[in-house]
């Protein structure tokens, strides 16, 4: 067992990581970034997910498939690992998974980032886009399976919270870097960030990568905080009396003092000619924790951690949660934003609620920067080589405490 692995494929709606671990401990062995994954954003500005430029004699439907055996195929050949060194494929994918490959079957997603054009439809009219057809005829007899990203690494942080002696059924992961996603080791709740805010003035409404409109993705994330602010900066410049409005609203909901404004707010603050006009931008700018702050950033921040921190409380509350541990670039890089999202979920939860006596606990992940690698390996390891997870939770909890520190006001632009 000793030189066997453990191959993971993280598939974002904008990169492609393979990682590869040691069966026994959980050591990383080489790890490849793909920014050019089967999905990609020429410019993230926009908006907009295509396919890459890539295999275009293969027809768009059956594209994401061949592209990730080709891809993997030929980063194993590039790192010199046999086929037959490989325990088992874990597969995490941004969205909803359909079918989750055990038993040899073909895996499915949609994810709101995935264009409908590349999917095919069940009997019931459900988009769905095949990820491991071409990877089963390359691996004919080891285990492929994916599952949610974020219910991936949520079940591989419960096992480390287990160890610290916290029940792992009532952890769950967050997430917070470009868009805003969460998971759990019970497999049944993702997608949170496509659960709708409500207070929000309809000239604020903002439209979300999955089509709707007011997900907290669209305000709380890292390409959120840029169209919330965006959408304020240009009510101040072409429509001055409902960015009026607005204030006298945001007042009532309580996120503005009587005292402040936001046309005098924005009028002077340094995102007007911020660029790029990005989360590192705007947490810089808010500067938490130390006077002198920009007031517009921190009404976005202050404004983006309550919504969260909304979400949390009712996730909580609904599925008997009380530990939520944190990842991804924006949260990660600002631990302050962790600390008000807690304030704010805490300020929700009543001291008469009996399921919740304790409050909630929010904080960075005991994963570290490294959490969205090791968290589709669980999909593997937890069904497949149970024996080998204490080994693994040793090697995670060093890599996280050697990490490097977060940096206050997003000093790395890894959102």
């Amino acid at each position: 067992m000793a030189d066997r692995t453990i191959l993971t494929l993280d598939l974002g709606g904008a990169e492609l990581k393979h990682v590869l671990f040691t069966l026994r401990s959980g050591e990383i062995v080489h790890e490849h970034p793909n920014p050019r994954g089967p999905f990609h954003k020429p410019d993230p500005a926009k908006g907009r997910c295509v396919l890459d430029g890539l295999l275009n004699d293969v027809p768009q439907k059956g594209r994401v498939a061949r592209h990730l055996a080709a891809e993997t195929r030929r980063i194993l050949d590039e790192w010199g690992v046999a086929p037959g060194r490989i325990a088992g494929i874990g597969i995490s994918v941004a969205g909803k998974v359909l079918c989750s490959g055990q038993g040899r079957r073909v895996a499915t997603f949609m994810g709101a980032q995935v264009p409908e054009r590349f999917a095919r439809r069940d009997t019931y009219g459900q988009p769905y886009v095949e990820v491991t057809r071409d990877l089963l005829k390359r691996f004919p007899r080891i285990p492929v399976v994916i599952g949610n990203d974020c219910n991936c690494t949520g079940d591989m942080q419960s096992l480390v919270y287990e160890t610290l002696g916290t029940d792992p059924a009532t952890t769950f992961f967050i997430t917070i870097g470009q868009g805003f996603g969460g998971g759990g080791p019970n497999m049944d709740v993702d997608e949170v960030g496509h659960i709708k805010v409500f207070g929000v003035h309809p000239a604020m409404r903002l439209r979300c990568g999955c089509g709707d409109w007011n997900c907290v993705e669209a305000f709380a994330s890292g390409t959120g905080f840029p169209k919330f602010a965006r959408r304020l900066l240009s009510l101040c410049r072409t429509r001055p009396k409902m960015l009026a409005e607005v204030t006298r609203y945001e007042r009532l909901g309580g996120r503005l003092t009587a005292a402040q404004d936001l046309k005098a707010m924005i009028r002077t603050s340094p995102l007007r000619t911020a660029r790029p006009l990005d989360a590192v931008a705007i947490f810089r700018c808010a500067n938490l924790g130390r006077a002198g702050g920009d007031a517009f950033a921190r009404y976005l921040v202050r404004t983006a951690a309550d919504m969260t921190g909304h979400v949390l409380a009712g996730v909580a509350n609904v599925h008997g949660l009380s530990v939520f541990g944190l990842g991804g670039g924006v949260a990660r890089n600002n631990p302050r934003f962790i600390r008000m999202i807690e304030a704010a979920a805490n300020r929700l939860v009543g001291k008469a609620n009996k399921l919740m006596a304790g409050g909630i606990t929010v904080e960075p992940s005991p994963l570290g920067a490294f959490a969205n690698d090791y968290g589709p390996a669980s999909l593997v390891l937890k069904k497949h080589f149970r024996r080998c997870v204490p080994a693994w939770i040793k090697t995670m909890r060093g890599l996280a405490a050697k990490g490097d520190a977060p940096r206050q006001g997003g000093g790395r632009r890894t959102t």
